[in-house]
């Protein structure tokens, strides 16, 4: 397993220290739940543009696009975040 070294503010390490005392968990616990949660979000916003960009592109192209489904769409990313998390 990697190590990582990171400095922060006082206030901030006083908030993670006081959450962990009140919960029993320890900081890394929950810097990597952080790091786990803001990293799929910076995925999922990541592959939203270029999903965006290659829409563009497509229209430019005069290709007719159909639109999406929401459920179908939500039911998309659900297989793309198994499938990333296996």
């Amino acid at each position: 397993m990697a190590m990582l070294t990171l400095r922060i503010d006082d206030e901030l390490n006083a908030r993670i220290t006081a959450l962990a005392q009140k919960t029993g968990r320890t900081k890394t616990y929950f810097i990597k739940k952080l790091l786990v949660e803001a990293i799929d979000d910076l995925e999922d916003e990541l592959w939203a543009q270029e999903a965006a960009r290659e829409l563009i592109k497509r229209r430019a192209n005069g290709e007719q696009l159909e639109a999406l489904d929401w459920v179908e769409s939500m039911k998309e990313l659900d297989k793309r975040d198994l499938a990333s998390n296996t």
